[in-house]
């Protein structure tokens, strides 16, 4: 599929649960916005991609590459037959240009025979206020360390990766961050600077260990907030919603005294993995977690690998307007993090709230880090007041 958009937009796709047909594509670009048959994309017969299984729930993904990336997952709902219509709407935002569609079935359980792109009418997030005079300027950073390197060697490295960055960071959240080399991350944040670094850290709860209402073991992987300003106050609650590797996912509080102004940071990482609904299972703990900071105060900001892009991680299902991607108000080009060392995604993120008494002043994804991760770490500054 082709197709050619003269400017930026939020483009709304609905994609309708009905019954593939047979005919080959015929080699000509579509334009979008437009209604693009199915059977455009279909060789003839059942074995294809566009007609599969029995009726059902089922996941897709959405993809449109070339002057966008975006890759939307989908989840499909029951509608009790090959018959029985529905429509799924998906908020996608597309660049200007020739548009290449990706359509990949995560499994089964699904017919589809078209799919309407339109341009949409919903609004981007609120912005905060205008940014405030005075204050105090904070540089923070977020790194998923990756945790597939257990050594002490990797720890340091990752904390040495994170130093590097300048402004440098006196803020910092990691993801993938294993609980057994806490005392290794805060050891070489203190050698490599001179400095007194603060910490905490809060694990998820492992595949099958949840019993409903609390985890029945401690996991050695997790969360870290690390600071050089003293933390007066730590929570942390999981999240009940399971993929690949964990049963719940945790999320970290720190409250931080800035010179006198108290500022909530809070560490995320969402599920991922595919064997779940992942995409209804970030919107649940970004609702979970939004409902959870309203019990603290103000200013907020939240950082942390949120395994999607703007599509989802940007909406009302997801962080706004409780929070606001400083990305769309200070960073520049697509902010692609992950994977390296050619991203393509944009993965990771910091927020600050709607009340614009931590305001961004720039954020930047780190492309220098080298190998220690498949993750970039992005790196935000903020005035305080």
């Amino acid at each position: 599929m082709a197709g050619t958009l003269v400017a930026c937009a939020l483009i709304a796709i609905s994609v309708s649960v009905l019954k593939a047909a047979s005919t080959p594509y015929t080699g000509s670009p579509l334009p979008i916005p437009g209604y693009i048959n199915a059977e455009f994309f279909d060789n003839g017969g059942e074995g294809v991609a566009l007609r599969v299984a029995t009726p059902g729930t089922a996941t897709m993904h959405v993809g449109f590459n070339g002057p966008s990336s975006v890759w939307s997952s989908v989840a499909i709902p029951y509608t009790g037959g090959w018959q029985n219509w529905t429509t799924v709407n998906v908020p996608v935002t597309l660049g200007a240009g020739v548009q290449q569609l990706t359509i990949l079935f995560d499994n089964g359980n699904v017919n589809l025979n078209n799919m309407t792109v339109s341009l949409g009418t919903t609004a981007a997030p609120p912005a905060p206020p205008p940014p405030p005079s005075g204050g105090t300027t904070l540089s923070v950073a977020q790194y998923n360390i990756q945790i597939n390197d257990a050594s002490d060697y990797h720890a340091r490295v990752a904390m040495d990766t994170l130093l590097n960055i300048g402004p440098r960071p006196d803020v910092i959240v990691i993801e993938e961050a294993n609980l057994n080399l806490f005392n290794t991350y805060v050891d070489e944040l203190q050698r490599q600077t001179g400095q007194t670094w603060h910490g905490v850290f809060a694990t998820h709860c492992p595949s099958g260990y949840w019993n409903g209402s609390a985890c029945t073991t401690t996991w050695y992987q997790g969360v870290g907030i690390f600071t050089t300003y003293n933390i007066v106050d730590s929570s942390s609650i999981l999240s009940p919603f399971p993929d690949c590797w964990t049963s719940a996912r945790v999320s970290l509080r720190a409250a931080i005294n800035v010179n006198g102004t108290v500022v909530q940071v809070f560490g995320l990482h969402l599920q991922t993995g595919g064997c779940a609904n992942d995409a209804q299972s970030r919107y649940n703990t970004m609702a979970q977690v939004k409902a959870w900071s309203n019990n603290y105060s103000k200013p907020q900001i939240a950082a942390g690998d949120f395994n999607a892009d703007q599509d989802q991680i940007d909406t009302t299902s997801g962080m706004s307007p409780t929070f606001v991607d400083t990305w769309s108000l200070v960073g520049s080009g697509r902010g692609f993090s992950a994977f390296g060392p050619n991203p393509t995604m944009k993965l990771d993120y910091w927020f600050t709230d709607a009340g614009g008494r931590a305001y961004p002043s720039s954020s930047q994804v780190v492309y220098g880090a080298g190998s220690v991760s498949d993750h970039y770490p992005v790196q935000t500054t903020f005035v305080i007041r």
